[in-house]
């Protein structure tokens, strides 16, 4: 979950998350082994609250429990019905919005996607440790290691790139193809699919981290022909002291899954061959943008025989749009949701009910609320987002 933006997890996503017994397990043990009677524990992306409640168990003086999504009324509700209400101060907002009545001793946290390297996690985690813990506190987790291996997997290459070159029409669909060889997939190759030994791209050290961008280059040697469909990407992540876990192939699967990157054509090595891969993530405003490019040097020349550049970049449109609409130039104009939310806004801020906003939602918003039913849903939707509660 982000510190900065809302990541859309649902209640069932995070009792996914909940139920993934390696992680919760670890996370466990860490824990276990830092909460004493006088912990105040920060834990930022709560989501059901299970862990929240665990600190509690393991004797948690205070936890803070922060966290964006709406989920996070689920977990109010399970705080109380397992008597924690007491001691679970849940706060629903976006971490970089709160501000703790004091530190914590603990901080914990697993904000992370498919990779560590997801939307504001790193930039969250930099500013919860300069603002809620104590000097000398615990960090949870400690350390995430990625690592890239070059993968021959043509069953998975099949399932995302192949279905745009095959058709029985033989119409040309490159457009798609060139969208889908731009894009990195949640798949999970075989442990006997990796072709070179894996390396490691980026280490995340969160108790002295200060970097958001990472970028390596990887060099692999053919000792025999072999053919790679792309790069497989993953995590170790060490918790505190030696617990922790890994999503490694040859590990028992876990809710992150593993990230694919798939080449824009086979590439084929003969034995000799260099196999150079660049991979890089860069952030953009909270949301990241990988590139991978790769070349083929020739065994005997070392002249570049195969060479392919891809980015997320260019596959996803929503994030051209995106980088552009953030540009300091940009003049932004209200969509009609835009609209829409401003004016039932204007009204909240008047001191209409929820019936009046409701009604005037069905006469200036005809087409959006045809009848009660919508509007009203609207209208409380809006009430409960950004309104202010009062009891009365």
């Amino acid at each position: 979950m982000s510190g900065f933006h809302k990541d859309g997890y649902s209640v069932s996503s995070f009792g996914g998350m909940a139920a993934d017994l390696p992680r919760i397990q670890a996370y466990s043990e860490a824990l276990r082994r830092v909460i004493t009677p006088e912990s105040v524990v920060v834990e930022i992306g709560t989501g059901s609250g299970v862990m929240a409640m665990h600190a509690c168990q393991l004797g948690a003086r205070r936890v803070y429990a922060i966290e964006a999504e709406d989920a996070i009324e689920t977990a109010r509700v399970s705080a109380a019905q397992n008597g924690f209400a007491d001691r679970i101060v849940f706060i629903h907002d976006v971490s970089t919005n709160v501000t703790l009545p004091e530190p914590g001793d603990v901080l914990f946290s697993d904000l992370r996607g498919i990779l560590p390297l997801h939307n504001a996690h790193l930039e969250t985690i930099i500013d919860a440790r300069r603002r809620f813990l104590k000097p000398g506190g615990v960090q949870i987790p400690q350390r995430d290691t990625l690592y890239v291996a070059p993968v021959s997997a043509p069953d998975v290459y099949q399932d995302v790139v192949e279905p745009w070159t095959k058709n029985p029409f033989g119409l040309n669909m490159d457009a798609g193809r060139q969208w889908t060889i731009n894009q990195r997939y949640r798949r999970r190759v075989q442990a006997e699919q990796i072709a070179f030994p894996p390396q490691v791209w980026a280490v995340l050290d969160y108790v002295n981290l200060t970097e958001l961008n990472y970028a390596a280059t990887f060099n692999w040697t053919a000792e025999a022909p072999v053919t790679v469909h792309g790069y497989q990407v993953w995590f170790d992540a060490v918790l505190y002291d030696e617990i922790g876990y890994s999503t490694a192939p040859d590990q028992p699967p876990m809710a992150y899954g593993t990230t694919f990157f798939p080449c824009a054509e086979v590439v084929t090595l003969a034995a000799g061959d260099t196999l150079r891969a660049r991979v890089r993530a860069d952030n953009f405003s909270g949301a990241y943008t990988f590139s991978w490019h790769t070349q083929v040097l020739d065994g005997a020349t070392q002249a570049v025989r195969q060479q392919l550049q891809q980015s997320t970049f260019f596959g996803d449109i929503e994030s051209a749009r995106a980088l552009h609409m953030r540009s300091q130039a940009y003049q932004p104009r209200l969509s009609r949701a835009g609209q829409i939310d401003a004016a039932v806004l204007q009204w909240m801020a008047e001191g209409q009910t929820l019936r009046d906003i409701a009604q005037h939602l069905m006469q200036q918003y005809a087409a959006e609320f045809p009848n009660e039913i919508e509007a009203m849903t609207k209208a409380g939707d809006m009430s409960v987002k950004y309104g202010e509660y009062h009891g009365s």
